[in-house]
């Protein structure tokens, strides 16, 4: 009985320890592993001018509203009895 507690205990620490090369801080690095931080004016710069023109506002605004009322009517209705 001791011996199966113990092979039962000294395998549930083996499974709590962390394989080699597992670790994604150690598998990240390299000139790969992150892009170039760029200085904010440079980012501006090149987004350029804002792409979203009145026909998307007006879609996203129509979704948001029938989310709203979705949620109102969901909020309003009864909850099941849980007989």
């Amino acid at each position: 009985m001791q011996l199966i507690l113990r092979l039962a205990l000294l395998a549930g620490l083996a499974a709590c320890a962390p394989l080699p090369g597992s670790d994604p801080a150690q598998t990240l690095r390299g000139p790969e592993a992150a892009p170039p931080l760029l200085p904010l004016d440079q980012l501006v710069a090149e987004a350029g001018t804002p792409r979203i023109g009145p026909e998307v506002t007006g879609s996203v605004e129509a979704r948001a509203a029938a989310l709203r009322a979705r949620a109102k009517a969901l909020q309003a209705a009864p909850l099941p009895s849980g007989g």
